[in-house]
C-alpha cells in the first residue's frame, strides 16, 4: 500500500522535506503489539542538509559517461567530504540543539547525519511520533516503528532533511534455522528440485525454468554432489561466462578490493572446505560488524557471495565483510542501519577502501517508508562519484518484491504479495541491478540456451480455508519499475515495455543485468560444513561483481581506468543494435510471472508481469554479458575523441586473441 494512494516518484537525488504527517505502511506480515515503553532506547540519525548534492550528481554522471570528456574522472573521497558536505556550522548547531535536551550527540565520519541515543518518550517528543512495537508473523523479529512521518523540529529545519532510525522495519530477514521446514521463494529455498521435482512441475500451462546439469562439474566428490542435487560447480559457470579466459591471462582480480554488506555471519571452515574442493587458493576475509559488538552467527548469505567470489576472483586484495548489527550479536536489516554499513566501507582510507561493493540485500518498495532511504541514497552517489562500482540483486520473488510469511505451524510458506513493487535498494538509480537467469549447458559447459528464472515444484497438498491448494516452492528473478524514483538520464533512450507492471510510467526500470540464479540445478555451495545447492540474485550480485573485478585488472593493466558505476555504459552498449549481440548474451525465453503461484484459490490476478524478448525487458534487463566481450569493446573507449566504439567485429587488437 502506498502513503495516501499517491504514487512517489523522484529525481535521481532524494531529497526529502516533509511538511505533513504522512502514514506509513507496515509490512503485510507484521502485528502491532502495543506502543513502545517510553524508558526504551532508539538510536536517532539527523540526516544534514548537503546543498550541493545537484553537483555533485552531475560530476558524478559525467564521470560515468562514455560520450562524456570527463569519463572515468572521478572524483576522490577526500574531494567529495570537503566540498558536497553540509554548510559551515549545521553540524554544530544541530549538535548545540541535542545538547540543550541533554543528549549525547556525534557527526558521523561522513559528515553526513549526526546522531544520539534517546529515550523513546523523548524520541517521539521530539519527532512528534508515536512509536509501536510490531512482531513479524513467525515471531522472528520485533521492531519499533512509527505510524506516520518524523517530523523536524523547526529549530533545525534550515540544517535538516530527514529525522530517520525510528522506523526499524526490516528490510530483509536473515534467513531462519535450517531445522525449520521452509518454502522462502524470496531468499534461500532449503529444498530444490530433484529430477521426480521437475516431473511434478510439469505445467503446459506456466512456465518453469528448473533444468538438470548436462554439463560436466569438476571438484571434489562431495562438492559435485552438492547434497546429491548435482548443482553447477565453478568450473562450469565460470566457463560458461568466459571468466575462465580472464583467469588463463592471469586476472584474478588482484589490486581490487571487494566489501560486501551483509546481515548474517559465516565459518571460516566453510569457506575453506569450499575453496580446497575446488582447488582455488584460501582466502580470508576481513569482517567489521557496525556498529560494533560481536559477529553474526553463521547463516546462508554471506557463506555464498564469499564462495562466489572466491571461485570469480580468487585474487581480490582485499575481500571486506561488513556486518549490520546490534550491537548485541543480533542482525540489523533496516534501511538506516543498513545505511550506516554502507558508510562504514566507504569510511576507509584510499588504500582500504573498495573499487567494488556487493549488496544481496533488499525489500519491497511498498512496505517501507521512502524517508528512510535519503541516508543510503547519498552513500550510494559517494560511491558513484568517487569510482566504486555497486552491485544489487534485485529480487528473487517474480514481478514483485512484496513478500509474506505464513505460519502452518510445522510449516512456514513464504510467498509474494500480488501488488506492485520492486526492491530498493535495487531500484537506486546509482546502483546494478542483477537479475536471475538459468542456463542449460552444452557438455563441454558453453550455454546451450539461457532463460529467464522462474523455477517452481509443487511441495505439498495444504488444507486452506477449507479449501485444498498445492503449496508451491517457487523463486523468480525480481523486475519492473519503482515507485520511488524516476528513469535516470542514462535509462531514458532504452525502450522499456509499457505494459509490464501498472501505473508507473518514465520510472527506474530493473534489472539492468542478469547471470544466474535458478537453484535448479543452482549452485553447489557449503554451509555448516554441508553441501547443497543454491540459488538466487544473491548469487547473480556477487559473480557479476567479481566479473567486474576481473575486467578492472585488466582494464588498468591496459593504461585505462577502472569502470566504475556501470550502468551508463551497460545501456550505451544495449542501445547500440550491432554492439548488443556481441556482449550481450539476449535472454528472450520465459517471463518471471508469478501471480498464478500468488493466487492459488483462482483470483483475478493483477495484469501486469515481465516477460523476456529480445532488448531490455523487466525479466532480466538486457541479459547476460558476454564478459570478454564486453571488456573488449569497453577498453575500446576513447573519451579524448569523443568515441564510444570502434566498429563491430574490429577485433585486431583483441586482448583474448593474444
Amino acid at each position: 500500500m502506498l502513503v495516501n494512494q499517491t504514487v512517489l516518484r523522484l529525481a535521481i537525488a532524494i531529497v526529502v522535506v516533509l511538511t505533513a504527517q504522512m502514514a506509513i505502511a507496515r509490512p503485510y506480515d507484521a502485528r502491532k503489539l502495543a506502543e513502545a515503553p517510553p524508558s526504551d532506547e532508539v538510536v536517532v540519525q539527523f540526516v544534514l542538509r548537503t546543498p550541493k548534492e545537484d553537483q555533485l550528481e552531475r560530476l558524478a554522471l559525467a564521470a560515468a559517461n562514455p560520450s562524456s570528456p570527463r569519463y572515468g574522472r572521478y572524483l576522490s573521497m577526500e574531494e567529495v567530504l570537503e566540498t558536497f558536505g553540509p554548510e559551515p556550522g549545521a553540524a554544530e548547531q544541530v549538535i548545540d540543539y541535542l545538547e540543550q535536551q541533554e543528549l549525547e550527540a556525534r557527526l558521523d565520519a561522513m559528515k553526513l547525519y549526526v546522531e544520539a541515543r534517546m529515550p523513546v518518550q523523548q524520541a517521539e517528543s521530539l519527532a512528534d511520533v508515536t512509536l509501536y512495537q510490531y512482531e513479524t508473523l513467525d515471531g522472528r523479529q520485533r521492531f519499533l516503528a512509527p505510524e506516520s512521518t518524523p517530523q523536524i523540529p523547526a529549530k533545525l529545519v534550515p540544517y535538516v532533511d530527514a529525522i530517520v532510525g525510528l522506523d526499524q522495519t526490516p528490510v530483509l530477514l536473515p534467513d531462519p534455522p535450517a531445522s525449520e521446514v521452509v518454502i522462502d521463494g524470496a531468499h534461500f529455498k532449503q529444498g530444490a528440485q530433484t529430477s521426480s521435482d521437475l516431473e511434478q512441475a510439469s505445467d503446459p500451462d506456466h512456465y518453469n525454468s528448473a533444468l538438470a546439469n548436462d554439463g560436466t562439474p569438476a571438484g571434489c566428490p562431495e562438492g559435485i554432489s552438492g547434497g546429491g542435487r548435482n548443482p553447477y560447480t565453478p568450473n562450469q559457470w565460470l566457463h560458461a561466462y568466459g571468466l575462465d579466459q580472464f583467469h588463463a591471462l592471469g586476472f584474478d582480480g588482484r589490486g581490487e578490493r571487494l566489501a560486501l554488506i551483509e546481515i548474517d555471519g559465516f565459518l571460516q571452515s566453510d569457506l575453506d572446505g569450499f575453496t580446497d574442493c575446488f582447488g582455488l587458493p584460501r582466502q580470508t576475509p576481513s569482517l567489521t560488524t557496525v556498529p560494533g559488538g560481536p559477529p553474526l552467527p553463521g547463516g546462508g548469505e554471506t557463506i555464498l557471495d564469499l564462495q562466489v567470489l572466491a571461485a570469480t576472483a580468487p585474487g581480490l586484495e582485499a575481500l571486506q565483510v561488513f556486518e549490520s548489527t546490534d550491537g548485541q550479536g543480533g542482525p540489523a536489516a533496516d534501511q538506516t542501519s543498513l545505511a550506516r554499513t554502507l558508510l562504514a566501507a566507504l569510511d576507509q582510507p584510499a588504500d582500504q577502501r573498495p573499487t567494488i561493493i556487493s549488496i544481496s540485500l533488499g525489500g519491497c518498495e511498498a512496505e517501507n517508508p521512502l524517508t528512510e532511504s535519503i541516508l543510503a541514497e547519498r552513500a550510494l552517489l559517494r560511491a558513484t562519484a568517487t569510482g566504486i562500482s555497486v552491485f544489487v540483486a534485485s529480487g528473487d520473488t517474480g514481478i514483485t518484491s512484496c513478500r509474506y510469511e505464513q505460519d502452518l505451524g510445522e510449516q512456514t510458506l513464504t510467498n509474494a504479495y500480488g501488488i506492485v513493487s520492486a526492491s530498493y535498494p535495487a531500484t537506486s538509480p546509482w546502483v546494478t541491478a542483477v537479475g536471475g537467469t538459468n542456463l542449460w549447458l552444452n557438455p563441454d559447459n558453453s550455454i546451450h540456451i539461457e532463460i529467464v528464472w522462474n523455477s517452481w515444484s509443487i511441495f505439498a497438498e495444504l488444507t486452506l480455508f477449507g479449501q485444498t491448494i498445492d503449496a508451491i516452492e517457487m523463486g523468480a528473478g525480481t523486475g519492473g519499475l519503482s515507485a520511488w524514483f524516476s528513469q535516470p538520464d542514462w535509462q531514458r533512450k532504452t525502450e522499456i515495455p509499457n505494459d509490464a507492471y501498472g501505473p508507473y510510467e518514465q520510472a527506474r526500470a530493473v534489472p539492468d543485468i542478469a547471470l544466474l540464479a535458478d537453484d535448479a540445478p543452482g549452485y553447489t555451495y557449503l554451509r555448516n560444513g554441508e553441501w547443497a545447492n543454491v540459488g538466487g540474485t544473491s548469487a547473480a550480485a556477487p559473480l557479476m561483481a567479481g566479473a567486474v573485478a576481473l575486467m578492472n585488472q585488466a582494464l588498468l593493466a591496459n593504461d585505462k581506468w577502472r569502470l566504475g558505476f556501470l550502468n551508463p555504459l551497460l545501456y550505451q552498449f544495449g542501445n547500440n543494435e550491432q554492439i548488443r549481440g556481441q556482449v550481450y548474451h539476449d535472454v528472450i525465453e520465459g517471463d518471471n510471472e508469478t501471480t498464478w503461484q500468488v493466487f492459488p484459490w483462482g483470483a483475478q490476478p493483477p495484469s501486469f508481469s515481465a516477460e523476456a524478448k529480445p532488448g531490455y525487458d523487466l525479466a532480466t534487463g538486457w541479459g547476460s554479458p558476454r564478459f570478454p566481450e564486453f571488456f573488449e569493446q569497453a577498453q575500446r573507449i576513447d573519451p579524448s575523441r569523443n568515441l564510444l566504439l570502434m566498429q563491430p567485429g574490429s577485433w585486431r587488437y583483441s586482448l583474448f586473441a593474444r
